[in-house]
């Protein structure tokens, strides 16, 4: 047959080769989850929250790291860490050089009352702050590298045994549905800016701003990014009631704003109608605003 492979009927019958599997494809995020890494603006909160957090010796409350921060602000919290050690060695450099100056001067017991005196005792000062804000961005970086050195071994990257229980890893929210684009564009359309006063300070809160606020905590207009802390406004505001509720925020909450660590970055908390909203302000521009849970 010439190596052929036929039937008694000289048909050809080679068996036929099965036909190649599928591949199956990996299961799709359930619906409404969204995974998110953050931001410039998330990352420039955590360096400021941390630098405040350290220069304050850990008595900033509302620069503390809470749970269900963004990746990059959880990320750019280390560099705090890192530039407040920086920080502190400049001030402990430049405080003792000033303490020195001054001891010299009242060495010579009429400059003394010229203030040699005084320099002597800011020098010191401000070398102890420096000291201190050392101590603590090292500290914050020690605990974190250990916690991370704890968390693998509990899970045998490092040999530990792990917990009887484990702990569940935290369910993302389920969140509205995402609004299409053009709800946003639409009720944007003739916003321009708001410009206001607080104390002695002008403010203003940009297109781009608002826009960033109604995306992300606005139900009518959410672009589907979320959080484990994830908040939204009521549905029923409108966009002249949320630049009102922001404008309330700063204006309130202006004498008891906390500074973030960082020149110009202030947060405000303000509780309004029995709802508390936090917004943040760099250099008198509104950048964050949200409720909080």
């Amino acid at each position: 047959m010439g190596g052929r492979c036929v039937s008694h009927d000289n048909q050809p019958a080679c068996p036929i080769a099965p036909p190649t599997p599928t591949p199956t494809p990996p299961p799709a995020l359930a619906p409404g989850v969204v995974y998110h890494w953050g931001n410039g603006w998330d990352c420039l909160a955590g360096f400021t929250a941390e630098m405040s957090y350290n220069a304050t010796f850990g008595l900033n409350g509302a620069a503390a790291p809470k749970p269900g921060e963004q990746f990059a602000m959880t990320v750019c919290r280390k560099v705090g860490d890192t530039w407040s050690m920086l920080q502190g060695a400049g001030e402990i450099a430049g405080g003792g050089t000033l303490a020195g100056g001054g001891a010299v001067a009242c060495g010579t017991v009429v400059l003394c009352f010229v203030g040699g005196g005084a320099a002597a005792v800011g020098g010191a000062a401000i070398a102890a702050h420096g000291a201190v804000t050392a101590v603590y961005g090292t500290w914050n970086l020690v605990a974190s590298a250990v916690t991370t050195c704890l968390a693998a071994s509990a899970t045998g990257g490092g040999g530990g045994t792990p917990p009887p229980t484990p702990t569940p890893a935290p369910t993302p929210i389920r969140t509205p549905v995402t609004a299409p684009k053009h709800s946003l564009v639409n009720a944007l359309r003739d916003f321009t800016r708001i410009d206001f006063n607080a104390g002695k300070e002008t403010f203003s809160i940009t297109k781009e701003r608002m826009a960033h606020f109604l995306s992300r905590h606005h139900p009518a207009y959410w672009d589907g990014s979320t959080k484990l802390t994830q908040t939204f406004l009521d549905p029923s505001l409108s966009v002249d009631d949320v630049g009102m509720l922001v404008k309330q925020t700063v204006q309130t909450g202006y004498n008891t704003r906390a500074p973030s660590g960082f020149a110009g970055t202030f947060s405000y908390t303000t509780e309004i109608n029995g709802v508390t909203y936090r917004a943040t302000t760099v250099f008198g521009k509104v950048v964050q605003f949200y409720p909080l849970p």
